[in-house]
């Protein structure tokens, strides 16, 4: 990966297994070829680190990684509770059609 001076600095502050969580088992999203994790491209986008990769196809893709833990930790609070909402919802659907 080539990373500029300030995205090595965020990059450094992902654990091992967050890193390796981040680049691998990646496909296009356009045509699902897989994507090699060195082959990304690492800079700072509104303060978030960003990796830039073009597949063989010619699409441009782009992965943002919140490296503030207590950001972080917010979004998987909210997904938590939006989950638990929908499978509450879900349940209540299905009880009421019985």
């Amino acid at each position: 990966m080539k990373f500029t001076d300030e995205a090595k600095v965020l990059w450094d502050q992902l654990s091992d297994e967050d890193q390796k969580a981040w680049t691998s088992n990646i496909h296009c999203q356009k045509c699902r070829t897989g994507i090699e994790g060195d082959k990304f491209n690492a800079s700072v986008y509104e303060g978030n680190l960003a990796l830039f990769h073009e597949c063989i196809c010619g699409n441009k893709e782009v992965r943002l990684i919140d490296v503030t833990m207590q950001d972080q930790k917010a979004i998987d609070d909210d997904f938590e509770a939006w989950k638990q909402a929908k499978l509450k919802a879900r349940a209540e659907k299905e009880k009421g059609q019985a």
